[in-house]
């Protein structure tokens, strides 16, 4: 007789008969399985951990590898987890998240209509929402997976709204240690002294156009290697970036997605034109991409690792075909 059990569903006595008699590496394997499942595997996960205690080292890992904070409700629980730790179980939760994405952003009347509010609503269209995270716990939540003695962090990437960089911290706060790849959306003015970026080696940014005075700023970060970040000036600007760029030897990959600089027809041919100008310097570690639906799914990829493999392979083959054509000539 084949028995069936909806682990969602399930409390803990129905849970332990169903799979009393299973051998233990069977039940890994569908635990496993479930906990993955792209569509209810989070929700599968969470089930599973409050279940039996004697799961949680096999599906804790998952179930914090990858986290998304899509709201205030969701982030207050997994910073109340990660903070309790040591209180519930011994599994140190917080040394298992790899990835951390913040979804959204709360917003007031005031944060976006106020005339001095530096927030641009447009550059963040579906993230701002009355139930959006809020800064206060996501710098707490930082605080926490930033702690660790561990270097390198166990956080590899961090993707989160700049207007949540920008937030005002206590003087005497410690500095925040970003991990090593961090991707930052929308735009707004970053407190940069407010964090320690010695270990960051990538650094997207999907919305902002870097100064010319700030790309020396990140020139300066000791470990900096990747760097991707939109373009919407006129190309005198975007040469003199380029060039900065491609000058310092610690920076081996340069994404620049080149956005019209102006709206309208004119705007569109300026950026044909700024593209083809930066792709005329012949640089190799240099990626230029027009705003093309594809190209801007490709430049926002959710999958950070695949997105700088993509990023390094183009690289790898415009540094192997100007080498030919060097020694060709």
């Amino acid at each position: 007789m084949e028995t069936s059990i909806d682990v969602v569903t399930a409390d803990e006595e129905t849970f332990a008969a169903a799979t009393a008699r299973l051998p233990t590496e069977i039940m890994h394997h569908i635990l496993m399985i479930g906990a993955e499942e792209r569509s209810r595997g989070k929700i599968f996960g969470a089930r599973c951990m409050r279940l039996a205690s004697w799961i949680r080292p096999w599906v804790a890992p998952v179930l914090y590898r990858d986290v998304d904070l899509w709201s205030e409700q969701q982030a207050s629980s997994f910073l109340y987890a990660i903070e309790s730790t040591g209180e519930r179980h011994s599994l140190p939760l917080s040394s298992m998240v790899v990835t951390l994405a913040v979804k959204t952003i709360a917003f007031s009347a005031y944060e976006t209509q106020h005339p001095q509010s530096r927030i641009l609503p447009q550059t963040e269209a579906g993230n701002f929402t009355p139930a959006g995270t809020t800064s206060l716990t996501i710098m707490k939540i930082l605080s926490v997976l930033t702690r660790a003695k561990d270097i390198p962090l166990p956080l590899r990437h961090l993707s989160i709204p700049m207007v949540i960089l920008a937030t005002k911290r206590q003087p005497d706060s410690p500095l925040l240690t970003m991990p090593r790849s961090i991707t930052i959306t929308g735009v707004d003015g970053l407190i940069w002294n407010a964090y320690e970026w010695k270990n960051v080696t990538h650094i997207r940014l999907t919305s902002y156009n870097p100064m010319f005075q700030e790309t020396k700023w990140f020139l300066r970060l000791p470990a900096l290697t990747h760097f991707a970040f939109a373009f919407y000036y006129e190309i005198p600007l975007g040469l003199r970036i380029a060039e900065e760029l491609t000058a310092a030897s610690q920076v081996q990959y340069i994404v620049m997605l080149v956005y019209p600089p102006v709206q309208g027809g004119r705007g569109r041919t300026a950026a044909r034109e700024n593209s083809k100008a930066l792709q005329r310097l012949d640089e190799p570690s240099l990626v230029v991409w027009e705003d093309t639906p594809q190209m801007v799914a490709k430049f926002e990829d959710e999958n950070v690792d695949r997105f700088w493999r993509n990023v390094e392979r183009i690289v790898h083959t415009q540094r192997k075909e100007k080498a030919e054509a060097l020694n060709g000539a």
